[in-house]
């Protein structure tokens, strides 16, 4: 437990300081995910691979207790880019996840004491168990693994200058499964625009994408908007990651219509490998508490074929 805690307390010394593609929360992700990794087209011909490892705690109950997502979560996105034409490249994204009870709940109470930060009411719920329900539509109490929609896009370039760039991304999601509360049986759309700049080691970019879907039938009346969006800033010095992501909420209620707000850093370490940690902030209604991803290039051929 002591070498967890003095992990779990150097990621949040990191916080404000802090990337995350996505905000971890397994109800707004059923209906849409963002695992886009490229912000820019690769030349003709070319091809990239990513992996992204992400790992999550989420506790987030609603004030009548009628909405608990309690869970940790793992998942894996394996990403592959290639260069149709010049400006132009399209993109397959595949993800895995599972949620668990997992291991962090005691290192994040033992924090919450040893700050005086509020409990924000964990001891309610038993340590390191799924508890993930949405009033009378289900409860779930178990571990369990899931496929989400495979993605299909393409990224085109819009304008490219010798610093400055801008893209524009379309996709489209298509579900192979349907899982109440993990995966709706609906596709998904979904737009964006990346702008950035670079000089030397210093780059920023923001970037904005929208997805838009039906309502899926285990919802039934729930209040809902058919659409989210997700809103990322990135700063990159040398081989320091940092941003902040915000991801509107599809719900159309209660705390969980609330907008996610969340912060990460990391660091790229040998071959591209980047190791960084995710914080949420205020309102804390529709974010993971804490977590963590890695992010690596299997392959990458950024030079046009003959």
């Amino acid at each position: 437990m002591k070498r967890l805690e003095i992990l779990f307390c150097l990621g949040l010394a990191l916080a404000p300081t802090l990337r995350a593609n996505d905000v971890v929360y397994p109800p707004a992700q059923s209906f849409s995910h963002f695992p886009y990794v490229l912000e820019k087209p690769l030349p003709p011909r070319s091809t990239s691979f990513d992996l992204r490892l992400d790992y999550a705690n989420v506790f987030t109950p609603n004030f009548g207790r009628t909405i608990v997502c309690d869970l940790e979560t793992f998942a894996a996105t394996l990403s592959a880019h290639y260069g149709l034409a010049r400006g132009l490249t399209g993109e397959v994204h595949l993800r895995f996840f599972t949620v668990h009870g997992g291991f962090l709940d005691g290192g994040i109470e033992w924090f919450h004491r040893a700050f005086s930060f509020p409990n924000a009411n964990r001891p309610e719920f038993p340590r390191d168990q799924v508890y993930y329900r949405f009033k009378d539509y289900f409860t779930i109490s178990d571990s369990r693994g899931y496929i989400s929609p495979p993605v299909f896009a393409l990224l085109k370039n819009v304008v490219s200058g010798e610093r400055a760039f801008l893209s524009a991304r379309l996709a489209l999601g298509l579900p192979l499964m349907k899982r109440p509360g993990f995966v709706s049986e609906n596709p998904f759309a979904t737009a964006g625009l990346i702008a950035g700049y670079s000089a030397g080691r210093f780059a920023l970019s923001g970037s904005v994408h929208v997805s838009w879907f039906r309502k899926p039938t285990w919802l039934q009346d729930e209040p809902f908007r058919p659409r989210m969006a997700l809103v990322e800033a990135k700063l990159s010095i040398h081989r320091f990651r940092a941003g902040f992501a915000v991801r509107t909420s599809p719900f159309g209620s209660d705390e969980i219509s609330r907008d996610a707000h969340l912060i990460w850093a990391g660091v790229q370490l040998r071959n591209g490998l980047e190791l960084g940690f995710t914080e949420d902030f205020t309102p804390f209604d529709t974010t993971p508490d804490v977590g963590f991803y890695l992010k690596y290039p299997l392959r990458k051929l950024g030079s046009e074929r003959k």
